[in-house]
Protein backbone atom coordinates (compact mmCIF):
# COMPACT_ATOMS: atom_id res chain seq x y z
CA UNK A 1 0.00 0.00 0.00
CA UNK A 2 3.45 9.75 2.49
CA UNK A 3 5.30 12.43 3.75
CA UNK A 4 3.66 13.11 6.87
CA UNK A 5 0.53 12.43 5.62
CA UNK A 6 -2.44 13.57 7.21
CA UNK A 7 -6.29 13.70 6.70
CA UNK A 8 -9.21 15.27 7.28
CA UNK A 9 -10.49 13.31 9.94
CA UNK A 10 -13.70 14.50 11.07
CA UNK A 11 -15.18 12.08 13.29
CA UNK A 12 -18.70 11.29 12.20
CA UNK A 13 -21.28 9.99 14.96
CA UNK A 14 -22.69 7.96 14.90
CA UNK A 15 -21.14 6.11 12.50
CA UNK A 16 -23.69 5.42 9.46
CA UNK A 17 -24.83 1.91 8.78
CA UNK A 18 -24.14 0.54 5.69
CA UNK A 19 -27.39 0.01 3.76
CA UNK A 20 -28.53 -3.81 2.63
CA UNK A 21 -30.81 -5.08 0.22
CA UNK A 22 -33.28 -7.96 0.75
CA UNK A 23 -34.21 -8.20 -2.67
CA UNK A 24 -35.49 -11.93 -4.17
CA UNK A 25 -33.95 -10.79 -7.57
CA UNK A 26 -31.48 -13.96 -7.71
CA UNK A 27 -29.72 -12.40 -11.41
CA UNK A 28 -28.26 -9.23 -9.76
CA UNK A 29 -26.16 -8.42 -6.85
CA UNK A 30 -26.36 -5.31 -4.43
CA UNK A 31 -22.68 -4.81 -2.85
CA UNK A 32 -23.27 -2.70 0.28
CA UNK A 33 -20.97 1.23 0.65
CA UNK A 34 -18.85 0.28 3.18
CA UNK A 35 -16.61 3.44 3.42
CA UNK A 36 -19.47 5.69 3.22
CA UNK A 37 -18.32 7.27 6.46
CA UNK A 38 -14.70 7.03 6.05
CA UNK A 39 -12.84 9.73 6.97
CA UNK A 40 -9.90 9.27 4.22
CA UNK A 41 -11.16 10.90 1.10
CA UNK A 42 -9.54 9.87 -2.33
CA UNK A 43 -5.86 11.30 -2.66
CA UNK A 44 -3.55 9.91 -5.99
CA UNK A 45 0.22 10.76 -6.30
CA UNK A 46 0.90 13.38 -8.64
CA UNK A 47 3.86 10.93 -10.29
CA UNK A 48 0.72 8.27 -10.81
CA UNK A 49 1.16 8.89 -14.69
CA UNK A 50 4.67 8.84 -15.33
CA UNK A 51 5.27 6.20 -12.45
CA UNK A 52 2.17 3.63 -14.07
CA UNK A 53 3.31 3.80 -17.39
CA UNK A 54 7.11 3.19 -16.36
CA UNK A 55 6.59 0.14 -14.48
CA UNK A 56 4.28 -1.60 -17.11
CA UNK A 57 6.99 -0.79 -19.82
CA UNK A 58 9.51 -2.60 -17.54
CA UNK A 59 6.97 -5.28 -17.36
CA UNK A 60 6.50 -5.75 -21.20
CA UNK A 61 10.24 -5.89 -21.35
CA UNK A 62 9.60 -9.74 -20.08
CA UNK A 63 7.19 -10.62 -22.41
CA UNK A 64 5.57 -12.39 -19.31
CA UNK A 65 2.05 -12.47 -21.15
CA UNK A 66 1.01 -13.29 -24.42
CA UNK A 67 -0.37 -9.98 -26.32
CA UNK A 68 -3.87 -10.53 -25.25
CA UNK A 69 -3.48 -11.37 -21.99
CA UNK A 70 -0.41 -8.34 -21.58
CA UNK A 71 -3.25 -6.06 -23.06
CA UNK A 72 -5.87 -7.22 -20.03
CA UNK A 73 -3.33 -7.23 -18.05
CA UNK A 74 -2.50 -3.32 -18.48
CA UNK A 75 -6.53 -2.09 -18.44
CA UNK A 76 -6.47 -2.92 -14.78
CA UNK A 77 -4.15 -0.39 -13.93
CA UNK A 78 -2.35 -1.57 -10.96
CA UNK A 79 0.18 1.23 -10.66
CA UNK A 80 -2.98 3.15 -10.18
CA UNK A 81 -3.53 1.06 -7.03
CA UNK A 82 0.00 1.93 -5.70
CA UNK A 83 -0.52 5.49 -6.67
CA UNK A 84 -3.72 5.54 -4.53
CA UNK A 85 -2.54 3.54 -2.00
CA UNK A 86 1.10 5.62 -1.54
CA UNK A 87 -0.11 9.34 -2.44
CA UNK A 88 2.58 11.32 -0.83
CA UNK A 89 5.55 9.05 -1.81
CA UNK A 90 8.21 10.69 -4.47
CA UNK A 91 8.79 9.66 -7.84
CA UNK A 92 11.27 6.89 -6.96
CA UNK A 93 9.62 5.49 -4.32
CA UNK A 94 6.10 5.42 -5.85
CA UNK A 95 7.97 3.29 -8.72
CA UNK A 96 8.52 0.55 -6.04
CA UNK A 97 4.97 0.66 -5.36
CA UNK A 98 3.88 0.53 -8.85
CA UNK A 99 6.07 -2.18 -9.56
CA UNK A 100 5.52 -4.01 -6.44
CA UNK A 101 1.59 -4.26 -7.70
CA UNK A 102 2.52 -5.63 -10.96
CA UNK A 103 4.61 -8.15 -9.05
CA UNK A 104 1.37 -9.13 -7.00
CA UNK A 105 -0.68 -9.42 -9.76
CA UNK A 106 2.08 -11.12 -11.87
CA UNK A 107 2.43 -13.96 -9.17
CA UNK A 108 -1.74 -14.41 -8.96
CA UNK A 109 -2.07 -14.78 -12.47
CA UNK A 110 0.95 -17.03 -12.97
CA UNK A 111 -0.76 -19.38 -9.92
CA UNK A 112 -4.20 -19.26 -9.97
CA UNK A 113 -4.83 -21.71 -12.08
CA UNK A 114 -1.79 -23.89 -11.41
CA UNK A 115 -1.63 -27.12 -9.88
CA UNK A 116 -0.59 -27.40 -6.00
CA UNK A 117 2.79 -28.59 -7.44
CA UNK A 118 3.04 -26.12 -10.14
CA UNK A 119 2.46 -23.44 -7.72
CA UNK A 120 4.93 -24.77 -4.85
CA UNK A 121 7.75 -25.21 -7.21
CA UNK A 122 6.69 -21.49 -8.92
CA UNK A 123 6.97 -19.94 -5.03
CA UNK A 124 9.82 -22.12 -4.39
CA UNK A 125 11.80 -20.02 -6.95
CA UNK A 126 10.59 -16.86 -6.30
CA UNK A 127 11.78 -17.42 -2.39
CA UNK A 128 15.44 -18.50 -3.99
CA UNK A 129 15.13 -15.35 -6.24
CA UNK A 130 15.20 -13.14 -3.21
CA UNK A 131 18.28 -13.17 -1.52
CA UNK A 132 20.20 -12.80 -4.95
CA UNK A 133 18.68 -10.07 -6.27
CA UNK A 134 21.76 -8.99 -8.52
CA UNK A 135 22.02 -12.29 -9.91
CA UNK A 136 19.42 -12.55 -12.90
CA UNK A 137 17.40 -15.97 -13.40
CA UNK A 138 18.09 -18.36 -15.81
CA UNK A 139 16.95 -17.86 -18.81
CA UNK A 140 15.07 -20.86 -19.70
CA UNK A 141 13.34 -20.49 -16.16
CA UNK A 142 9.62 -19.18 -14.95
CA UNK A 143 10.03 -15.55 -16.15
CA UNK A 144 7.94 -14.73 -12.91
CA UNK A 145 11.15 -15.39 -10.74
CA UNK A 146 13.31 -12.71 -12.76
CA UNK A 147 10.20 -9.92 -12.40
CA UNK A 148 10.52 -10.21 -8.57
CA UNK A 149 14.42 -10.25 -8.74
CA UNK A 150 14.41 -7.36 -10.70
CA UNK A 151 11.39 -5.42 -8.14
CA UNK A 152 13.52 -6.36 -5.40
CA UNK A 153 16.93 -5.08 -7.04
CA UNK A 154 15.36 -1.71 -7.68
CA UNK A 155 13.80 -1.24 -4.58
CA UNK A 156 16.99 -2.06 -2.55
CA UNK A 157 19.26 0.33 -4.61
CA UNK A 158 16.62 3.27 -4.61
CA UNK A 159 17.67 6.14 -2.80
CA UNK A 160 15.70 6.06 0.84
CA UNK A 161 14.79 2.53 1.44
CA UNK A 162 16.08 1.57 4.43
CA UNK A 163 17.82 -1.70 5.30
CA UNK A 164 15.48 -2.25 8.40
CA UNK A 165 12.32 -1.51 5.99
CA UNK A 166 13.91 -4.14 3.62
CA UNK A 167 14.06 -7.00 5.92
CA UNK A 168 10.68 -5.92 7.23
CA UNK A 169 9.48 -5.95 3.40
CA UNK A 170 10.92 -9.82 3.24
CA UNK A 171 9.43 -11.28 6.46
CA UNK A 172 6.26 -10.51 5.13
CA UNK A 173 6.45 -10.73 1.45
CA UNK A 174 7.96 -14.06 1.75
CA UNK A 175 4.63 -15.22 4.42
CA UNK A 176 2.83 -13.94 1.43
CA UNK A 177 4.20 -16.37 -1.15
CA UNK A 178 3.74 -19.17 1.43
CA UNK A 179 0.21 -18.69 2.08
CA UNK A 180 -0.30 -19.02 -2.13
CA UNK A 181 0.91 -22.31 -1.46
CA UNK A 182 -1.80 -22.93 1.12
CA UNK A 183 -4.30 -21.59 -1.00
CA UNK A 184 -3.16 -24.00 -3.77
CA UNK A 185 -3.81 -26.82 -2.49
CA UNK A 186 -6.67 -25.50 -0.34
CA UNK A 187 -8.19 -24.78 -3.34
CA UNK A 188 -7.07 -28.13 -5.20
CA UNK A 189 -8.60 -29.57 -1.99
CA UNK A 190 -12.23 -28.53 -2.69
CA UNK A 191 -12.78 -29.04 -6.21
CA UNK A 192 -11.76 -32.76 -5.50
CA UNK A 193 -13.88 -33.64 -2.68
CA UNK A 194 -16.68 -31.00 -2.72
CA UNK A 195 -17.76 -29.87 0.82
CA UNK A 196 -16.07 -26.48 1.76
CA UNK A 197 -12.70 -26.35 3.15
CA UNK A 198 -12.89 -23.25 5.42
CA UNK A 199 -14.36 -22.27 7.97
CA UNK A 200 -14.46 -18.10 8.53
CA UNK A 201 -11.70 -18.56 11.05
CA UNK A 202 -9.72 -20.86 8.93
CA UNK A 203 -10.17 -18.72 5.74
CA UNK A 204 -9.36 -15.66 7.50
CA UNK A 205 -6.14 -16.94 8.96
CA UNK A 206 -4.85 -17.46 5.22
CA UNK A 207 -6.82 -14.23 3.40
CA UNK A 208 -5.03 -12.20 5.75
CA UNK A 209 -1.18 -13.32 4.36
CA UNK A 210 -2.67 -13.57 0.29
CA UNK A 211 -4.56 -10.36 0.52
CA UNK A 212 -0.62 -9.04 0.12
CA UNK A 213 -1.84 -5.72 2.55
CA UNK A 214 1.87 -6.60 5.12
CA UNK A 215 3.78 -6.21 2.57
CA UNK A 216 2.26 -3.20 1.27
CA UNK A 217 1.82 -1.61 4.22
CA UNK A 218 5.78 -1.79 4.81
CA UNK A 219 6.04 0.44 1.78
CA UNK A 220 4.38 3.42 4.03
CA UNK A 221 7.94 3.16 5.77
CA UNK A 222 9.31 5.44 2.15
CA UNK A 223 7.39 8.45 2.56
CA UNK A 224 9.28 8.55 6.44
CA UNK A 225 11.61 11.56 6.92
CA UNK A 226 15.22 10.24 6.06
CA UNK A 227 16.62 12.03 9.35
CA UNK A 228 14.06 9.73 11.22
CA UNK A 229 16.15 6.45 12.89
CA UNK A 230 15.35 2.81 12.53
CA UNK A 231 14.83 2.56 16.22
CA UNK A 232 11.72 5.28 15.98
CA UNK A 233 10.66 3.31 13.12
CA UNK A 234 10.74 -0.23 14.83
CA UNK A 235 8.90 1.15 17.78
CA UNK A 236 6.08 2.53 15.80
CA UNK A 237 5.75 -0.94 13.51
CA UNK A 238 5.93 -3.04 16.70
CA UNK A 239 3.78 -1.34 18.61
CA UNK A 240 0.37 -3.04 20.12
CA UNK A 241 -1.95 -0.15 18.69
CA UNK A 242 -0.08 -0.04 15.18
CA UNK A 243 -0.33 -4.16 15.02
CA UNK A 244 -4.17 -3.93 15.79
CA UNK A 245 -4.66 -1.24 13.57
CA UNK A 246 -2.74 -3.14 10.76
CA UNK A 247 -4.67 -5.97 11.45
CA UNK A 248 -8.38 -4.11 11.42
CA UNK A 249 -7.36 -2.75 7.86
CA UNK A 250 -5.87 -5.88 6.32
CA UNK A 251 -9.39 -7.22 7.14
CA UNK A 252 -11.38 -4.31 5.55
CA UNK A 253 -9.42 -4.41 2.84
CA UNK A 254 -9.10 -8.29 1.93
CA UNK A 255 -13.77 -7.94 2.53
CA UNK A 256 -13.66 -5.02 0.41
CA UNK A 257 -11.36 -6.41 -2.57
CA UNK A 258 -13.79 -10.07 -1.82
CA UNK A 259 -17.08 -7.77 -2.14
CA UNK A 260 -16.08 -6.30 -5.42
CA UNK A 261 -14.57 -9.25 -6.78
CA UNK A 262 -17.18 -12.22 -6.04
CA UNK A 263 -19.45 -11.75 -8.80
CA UNK A 264 -16.21 -12.40 -11.13
CA UNK A 265 -14.70 -15.46 -8.89
CA UNK A 266 -17.95 -16.63 -8.24
CA UNK A 267 -18.45 -17.20 -12.54
CA UNK A 268 -15.25 -19.15 -12.92
CA UNK A 269 -16.08 -21.49 -9.38
CA UNK A 270 -13.48 -19.24 -7.56
CA UNK A 271 -13.60 -20.46 -3.86
CA UNK A 272 -10.82 -18.54 -1.94
CA UNK A 273 -13.55 -15.52 -1.17
CA UNK A 274 -15.43 -14.43 1.89
CA UNK A 275 -18.67 -14.05 0.28
CA UNK A 276 -18.44 -17.61 -0.73
CA UNK A 277 -16.83 -19.34 2.89
CA UNK A 278 -20.29 -17.69 4.36
CA UNK A 279 -22.31 -18.73 1.78
CA UNK A 280 -21.77 -22.87 2.35
CA UNK A 281 -20.39 -22.61 5.63
CA UNK A 282 -22.41 -19.83 7.82
CA UNK A 283 -20.91 -19.03 10.77
CA UNK A 284 -21.97 -20.56 13.58
CA UNK A 285 -20.89 -17.68 16.21
CA UNK A 286 -23.95 -14.77 16.65
CA UNK A 287 -24.06 -12.78 13.56
CA UNK A 288 -22.64 -8.91 13.44
CA UNK A 289 -25.37 -6.29 13.82
CA UNK A 290 -27.64 -5.75 11.42
CA UNK A 291 -26.46 -9.27 9.50
CA UNK A 292 -29.04 -11.59 8.10
CA UNK A 293 -29.38 -14.47 10.90
CA UNK A 294 -30.35 -17.12 8.30
CA UNK A 295 -27.74 -17.01 5.09
CA UNK A 296 -29.48 -18.64 2.19
CA UNK A 297 -28.29 -16.58 -0.61
CA UNK A 298 -25.54 -14.84 -2.03
CA UNK A 299 -27.32 -11.42 -1.17
CA UNK A 300 -27.18 -12.76 2.37
CA UNK A 301 -23.95 -13.15 2.66
CA UNK A 302 -23.02 -10.34 1.22
CA UNK A 303 -24.90 -8.60 3.78
CA UNK A 304 -23.91 -10.66 6.72
CA UNK A 305 -19.96 -9.93 5.67
CA UNK A 306 -21.04 -6.26 4.52
CA UNK A 307 -22.36 -5.57 8.38
CA UNK A 308 -19.02 -7.56 10.18
CA UNK A 309 -16.95 -5.35 7.93
CA UNK A 310 -18.84 -2.38 9.92
CA UNK A 311 -17.58 -3.96 13.02
CA UNK A 312 -14.22 -4.06 11.99
CA UNK A 313 -14.27 -0.10 10.72
CA UNK A 314 -15.87 1.32 14.05
CA UNK A 315 -13.41 -0.98 16.10
CA UNK A 316 -10.24 1.05 13.54
CA UNK A 317 -11.82 4.34 14.00
CA UNK A 318 -11.63 3.96 17.75
CA UNK A 319 -8.44 2.70 18.22
CA UNK A 320 -6.98 5.15 15.86
CA UNK A 321 -8.58 8.18 17.50
CA UNK A 322 -7.26 6.98 21.17
CA UNK A 323 -4.04 5.46 19.48
CA UNK A 324 -2.75 8.31 17.58
CA UNK A 325 -4.29 10.97 20.73
CA UNK A 326 -1.43 8.74 22.85
CA UNK A 327 1.24 7.69 19.85
CA UNK A 328 2.45 11.35 19.01
CA UNK A 329 5.37 10.42 17.00
CA UNK A 330 5.74 11.23 13.67
CA UNK A 331 6.46 7.40 12.92
CA UNK A 332 3.25 6.43 14.49
CA UNK A 333 1.27 9.01 13.07
CA UNK A 334 2.20 8.60 9.61
CA UNK A 335 1.84 4.87 9.52
CA UNK A 336 -1.54 4.95 11.37
CA UNK A 337 -2.77 7.24 8.64
CA UNK A 338 -1.64 5.54 5.80
CA UNK A 339 -3.33 2.38 7.31
CA UNK A 340 -6.66 3.83 7.27
CA UNK A 341 -5.71 5.61 3.43
CA UNK A 342 -4.93 2.23 2.35
CA UNK A 343 -8.76 1.22 2.98
CA UNK A 344 -9.69 3.88 1.07
CA UNK A 345 -7.09 3.65 -1.88
CA UNK A 346 -7.95 -0.60 -2.17
CA UNK A 347 -11.88 0.64 -2.34
CA UNK A 348 -11.71 3.16 -4.85
CA UNK A 349 -9.10 1.38 -7.13
CA UNK A 350 -11.41 -1.83 -7.39
CA UNK A 351 -13.99 1.34 -8.96
CA UNK A 352 -11.38 3.18 -11.27
CA UNK A 353 -9.88 -0.11 -12.43
CA UNK A 354 -11.45 -2.88 -14.97
CA UNK A 355 -10.78 -5.70 -13.26
CA UNK A 356 -13.50 -6.26 -11.57
CA UNK A 357 -16.54 -4.63 -13.30
CA UNK A 358 -15.14 -3.34 -16.80
CA UNK A 359 -16.35 -0.79 -18.15
CA UNK A 360 -18.82 -0.12 -15.44
CA UNK A 361 -16.98 1.11 -12.55
CA UNK A 362 -17.95 4.66 -12.28
CA UNK A 363 -21.92 3.03 -12.71
CA UNK A 364 -21.55 0.07 -10.27
CA UNK A 365 -19.79 2.30 -7.97
CA UNK A 366 -22.88 4.68 -7.72
CA UNK A 367 -25.86 2.33 -8.32
CA UNK A 368 -23.87 -0.32 -6.19
CA UNK A 369 -25.45 -3.24 -8.61
CA UNK A 370 -24.39 -5.86 -10.54
CA UNK A 371 -25.29 -8.50 -12.96
CA UNK A 372 -24.47 -11.76 -12.08
CA UNK A 373 -22.02 -13.39 -14.39
CA UNK A 374 -22.73 -16.34 -16.33
CA UNK A 375 -20.87 -19.41 -14.88
CA UNK A 376 -17.61 -19.32 -16.61
CA UNK A 377 -17.69 -15.73 -18.00
CA UNK A 378 -15.50 -12.48 -17.07
CA UNK A 379 -15.27 -8.74 -17.89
Amino acid sequence: MLSLFTCCLRRKSPVQQTTTLTSGDDSTLYIPETLKDWPWPRSINPFYEITASESLDWLHSYQFFPPKAQLKFDRCDYGRLASLAYPRLNKEHNRIGCDLMNVFFVVEDGTDEASPEVTKQRVALLIDALPNPSMPRPADEWRGAEIVRAFWHRAITTPGFRRSTAGRFLDHFLDYLQSIVTEAADRAKEVADGPPVYTLESFLAVRRRTVGAQPSFVLLELGLPQELDDDAISEAVNNADMRELSSLATDMILIGNDLVSYNRERATGAVHNIVTVVLKNPPQSPPPKNAPTVIKTAQDSVNWVAAYHQVLLERFLALYETATAHHTGPAFQHLASGLGNWVRANDQWSFESVRYFGARGAEVQMTRVVELLPLQEVY
